[in-house]
C-alpha cells in the first residue's frame, strides 16, 4: 500500500488505502490486532444495497458498513451482547477517499443490545467501534 498519486506535485495515498486503514489500524477498527468475525450479521449482503460485517478484537467490538449505491440511508444499527456494561462508541467515515473522520456515536441500551442510528451517504465506507469503560 505504498503507491502514491501525485496531484499538484504533492504525494497522496490511493483512496482505497483509507478503507484499508479504517479496517486494519489500531487507531480505528483494529482488525490487524487479531480480529474475530461475529457469529452473525443481519441482514446479510444482498448485492443490491448495503453490506455489513462485524468483528471483535481484544479491545473492542467493530462494525463495518459499506454503501455502494447512489442513495443515502439512515439506519438503526444494533450490536447484541457486546459484553460491556457502559460502552462508548465512535463512528468513522472515509471522507472523499482522502481521510478518515471520527465522531462520537450515541448508544441506546435495549436489553442485551446497544442501538445507534447512522446516516450512510452514497458510496461510503463507515466503521463503528464499541469499547468498554
Amino acid at each position: 500500500m505504498d503507491c502514491k498519486i501525485f496531484a499538484s506535485g504533492v504525494p497522496a495515498a490511493y483512496p482505497q488505502y483509507y478503507a484499508y486503514e479504517l479496517m486494519a489500524s489500531g487507531s480505528y477498527l483494529g482488525m490487524n490486532s487479531g480480529g474475530y468475525m461475529a457469529s452473525a450479521v443481519s441482514p446479510a449482503a444482498s448485492g443490491a444495497g448495503l453490506a455489513a460485517t462485524a468483528f471483535y478484537t481484544q479491545n473492542q467490538d467493530a462494525i463495518l458498513i459499506v454503501n455502494p449505491t447512489g442513495t443515502s440511508f439512515t439506519q438503526m444499527v444494533s450490536a447484541l451482547n457486546t459484553g460491556y456494561s457502559q460502552p462508548t462508541a465512535n463512528l468513522y467515515q472515509v471522507m472523499n477517499g482522502q481521510s478518515i473522520g471520527r465522531s462520537t456515536l450515541a448508544l441506546t441500551p435495549a436489553g442485551t443490545a446497544q442501538n445507534m442510528t447512522v446516516t450512510l451517504p452514497p458510496y461510503s465506507v463507515l466503521g463503528i467501534s464499541i469499547q468498554g469503560p
